[in-house]
């Protein structure tokens, strides 16, 4: 629910910032 959603949304980001490094 709403926290593996946050939990989904903040592995997404360090994976966009680890690309985008």
């Amino acid at each position: 629910s709403m926290l593996h959603d946050i939990h989904q949304e903040n592995a997404i980001y360090l994976m966009v910032r680890r690309l985008r490094d």
